[in-house]
């Protein structure tokens, strides 16, 4: 396509195509391979005098070439500082500790990369590195008598149900981090403006992560009585000059920027739109050493200074110890990462010493009661001598419960001063004297998903903020038109089953939150049906229950009203572990809403939406993006760029994409060498140069010809002008669209005959 899409990076990559052919073998250049060894050593055992016993292996599960990608490489660094450690201090059973890396293929079932790794000979796992699709890896871990300890794969509720402990953690549960955030942002407000309604920004990835911790942020944010607006992007953006005019609009108070790697891009435009450092707020992704040198581009560091960064980062020596030994190295999930092979370590002699039944169960002793220790060594000495340990790491206490969840959370804080990280301080809390709200972060998680769906049913245009806005109700209420139930914007058991219908296979991602809101209602003793994710009248009248104690409508349902109530409560008890009383107890006086301070009702009544407005039902039998390109024949080369960049994982969200997908033919009169793309391993330039090509949501050609979509953004924030040329031919950037268009289950594709790469 055009200059901005593809010349920039191409050009430089058909140089370096020239080179590979130039030292290649006939047989390595036509290869055909894109698929990365499915093992690869990642630290090397340093086995020391007297190590000459059994040892252990560890698989490290990387992710695919992808999103994730970037920031694993803290995982691998975390955990080559174990090995060091744990060797130099005595090694396992009087051998060496090993990790070797597992690396997933593109494409590949999420399990494939667990039964590689136990193939290759690993006694116990470090992994997964996501929360997608964690429950099936969990439970592949499981069937295979293996165990794993996740470094941050932060999903609430993924350690529970497990029939037999096989995954444990000591990443902190997203729920944790919002409230602790959430907790943060009001005692900030309350020290310049008690009480004010802050207006707060939440700059989130639009992916598992950032709509976990950035919705969930929101809805504590709004019971608490502050205005949160969630400013979601796509993953793959790489400029952020629109994003930060929303910022500019907003005039936030304060903003929360909730990102991976692409943080000192958003960074960047933030503060070039005049948005001030000082009152920003960045997560894990911000304490890399270079961060205030990336943002500015080495022009001006100091440009940043006053930008504060609040994450699960480990203790300062430990940090420290990362920024010494690489001063460009990712350091995200680095400790937990560390902690985990330390863990798992100290839990295999256990076992090996008999006092321990399971592995699982050893790594809840040895954080456990006993006599605490803070090294390796330490450890092992202490439990050579018979004595029962309390491992404190790196990442903080830890202290596993029954479930294999931290109860312990380590958070840090810096500040960039003089273009540096600095002033790094952390801060040990017990997660119990934290985790408030659970209503708003089920709430949160639940409304995330059920905008998602409206929006991949065409119904939806609104922010996927996960809160139930009267914009969310409307299109519900146009969903429920269309299936003919009456259009009360209210969800009930009726609606839930109708929209499975509609969803098909994607049905899964609604039942997921609505098994934590059953799970969340037991809990508390208000309901007692099975916890099966299929919403029914016995848990609405659960909700209804929980209202009725609290003193607000009676909706079946988390709205506002319910979420502020709760919040006020909590107040005024002072409970940490819970802000709600079962129906059979008896509310204090003096720990309800009086009717006068009830929070008001914000849920007006909806009707649907015209007629017109509803689009057609989706076909669930058709292919999937990825089924339909591969089936077509005539984009071999651009669908195995998508697979290299891990495009694949993207298509597997509940989310509709427009592609503008080159031909074979049009690649090669560009002169583009796919080969060559992907073996020039830049994964930066080829993520950019594939998120030109694709924009979110649905787009006809009818609709690519209508010049209000002109110009077109793209998932990589830029805009692109549609043309209908002179001839009649329709382009995007001076690149030629071909009719018709390809339809897909979860997007359309359009063939591009003729790049132009001028």
């Amino acid at each position: 396509m055009g200059r901005s899409k593809w010349n920039r990076p191409v050009s430089a990559l058909i140089a370096v195509s020239v080179i590979v052919a130039g030292c290649s073998s006939d047989d390595d250049s036509s290869s055909e391979s894109t698929v990365a060894p499915a093992t690869t050593e990642a630290s090397a055992p340093t086995t020391e005098e007297g190590l000459t016993g059994e040892g252990l292996e560890l698989g490290l599960l990387a992710p695919s070439p992808g999103l994730l990608a970037t920031l694993f490489l803290g995982q691998e660094r975390g955990s080559g500082f174990a090995v060091d450690d744990v060797n130099d201090g005595g090694g396992v059973l009087e051998g060496p500790l090993a990790i070797t890396n597992s690396v997933a293929e593109p494409g590949a079932e999420p399990t494939a990369n667990v039964q590689a790794a136990v193939d290759a000979g690993a006694q116990s796992l470090i992994g997964p590195g996501g929360s997608t699709d964690i429950i099936e890896v969990r439970d592949e871990i499981a069937s295979l008598g293996s165990t794993a300890c996740s470094a941050s794969a932060s999903l609430p509720g993924a350690t529970l149900g497990q029939e037999d402990l096989s995954l444990v953690r000591t990443v902190l549960p997203d729920d944790v981090t919002s409230t602790y955030l959430a907790t943060n942002i009001i005692a900030r407000r309350d020290e310049v403006a008690p009480g004010a309604a802050w207006k707060v920004a939440i700059v989130a990835r639009s992916d598992a992560y950032g709509q976990s911790v950035g919705n969930s942020l929101a809805a504590i944010l709004q019971s608490a009585g502050l205005q949160p607006a969630v400013i979601g992007y796509n993953p793959r953006r790489v400029t952020f000059t629109g994003t930060a005019q929303e910022v500019v609009a907003l005039d936030p108070d304060l903003s929360i920027l909730v990102t991976y790697e692409e943080g000192a891009n958003l960074l960047s435009a933030l503060v070039t739109a005049g948005v001030d450092p000082a009152k920003m707020v960045g997560l894990d992704a911000f304490f890399q050493p270079r961060i205030a040198d990336l943002a500015t581009a080495g022009t001006s560091a100091d440009a940043v200074d006053g930008f504060q960064a609040l994450g699960a980062m480990g203790n300062k020596a430990f940090l420290e110890r990362l920024y010494d030994d690489d001063p460009n190295g990712q350091v995200a999930n680095a400790a937990q990462a560390y902690d985990c092979a330390v863990m798992l370590s100290l839990a295999t002699a256990t076992v090996d010493a008999g006092e321990a039944d399971s592995l699982a169960q050893a790594l809840i002793d040895v954080t456990g009661d006993g006599v605490t220790c803070t090294t390796y060594a330490d450890c092992l000495d202490k439990l050579n001598a018979g004595e029962n340990i309390n491992y404190d790491g790196v990442s903080g206490q830890i202290q596993l419960d029954e479930n294999g969840d931290p109860t312990f959370a380590r958070f840090t804080t810096a500040m960039l001063e003089g273009g540096v990280v600095s002033t790094i301080e952390s801060t040990d809390v017990n997660i119990a004297d934290i985790r408030r709200q659970q209503e708003a972060y089920a709430a949160a998680a639940f409304y995330t998903q059920l905008q998602l769906a409206l929006q991949y049913l065409g119904f939806y245009t609104g922010p996927i903020n996960g809160i139930n806005t009267p914009e969310t109700q409307a299109a519900l209420a146009a969903f429920q038109a269309s299936v003919g139930l009456p259009p009360s914007g209210v969800w009930d058991e009726a609606t839930a089953a109708a929209m499975a219908t509609a969803l098909g296979e994607d049905a899964a991602l609604l039942a997921e939150s609505t098994r934590d809101i059953q799970q969340l209602m037991t809990d508390l003793g208000y309901y007692a049906g099975p916890i099966d994710g299929i919403w029914n009248q016995e848990l609405t009248d659960a909700i209804k229950a929980l209202q009725r104690d609290l003193g607000v409508p009676e909706t079946g349902v988390f709205d506002s009203a319910t979420l502020q109530a709760i919040y006020a409560q909590g107040l005024a008890t002072g409970s940490a572990t819970t802000t709600t009383v079962p129906p059979e107890a008896t509310v204090p006086p003096a720990t309800t809403v009086p009717p006068e301070t009830a929070p008001p009702v914000t849920t007006p009544p909806v009707t649907a939406p015209p007629e017109t407005t509803t689009p057609p039902p989706l076909d669930p039998t058709q292919p999937t993006l990825q089924e339909a390109l591969a089936a077509d024949g005539r984009f071999t080369g651009y669908l195995r760029l998508l697979q290299a960049a891990g495009y694949p994982d993207d298509f597997n969200r509940l989310a509709a994409y427009t592609l503008f997908a080159p031909t074979d033919e049009a690649l090669a009169a560009a002169g583009v060498d796919v080969d060559a793309l992907i073996a020039a391993d830049t994964p930066d330039e080829l993520f950019a140069l594939l998120a030109g090509t694709a924009a979110e949501g649905r787009f006809t050609t009818a609709g690519l010809s209508d010049p209000a979509n002109s110009p077109l953004e793209m998932v990589s924030g830029e805009r692109f002008d549609l043309v209908v040329e002179a001839d009649g031919r329709l382009t995007i950037d001076g690149s030629t669209i071909e009719s018709p268009e390809i339809a897909a289950k979860n997007g359309i594709i359009h063939a591009i005959t003729s790049l132009d790469l001028s």
